[in-house]
């Protein structure tokens, strides 16, 4: 399976870690994982040398897109599934833009 994972690798952050890790266990498992790198600063940490070559790993087709990034920033697909990754910290969601991205999704 050909899996496109959208992350924040490089920071150094929580998110970040968890980027890389869930990655490099899809990979470990067999999966054909192409990591494309979004910034939220420009923070740029040393990583697993592995995930780089899962950055550098360009497929042309996916079956699989993973959005772990903020809801603004998902990228969907219409010919394949599309999974988000979402944390959020608030009671109210008043981010009409969130909710419409969220909406797209086809697991969350």
């Amino acid at each position: 399976m050909n899996i496109k994972y959208i992350g924040n690798f490089k920071d150094g952050t929580g998110w970040s870690k968890a980027c890389v890790y869930n990655a490099l266990s899809l990979s470990s498992s067999g999966e054909n994982v192409d990591c494309e790198v979004i910034r939220y600063n420009k923070s740029d940490v040393d990583i697993n040398p592995e995930i780089n070559n899962l950055i550098d790993n360009k497929l042309d087709n996916y079956d699989i897109v993973i959005n772990h990034c903020l809801p603004a920033e998902y990228k969907w697909n219409s010919s394949v599934k599309n999974v988000g990754f979402v944390a959020l910290e608030t009671r109210r969601l008043l981010n009409k833009l969130w909710i419409k991205k969220i909406k797209l999704m086809d697991e969350i």
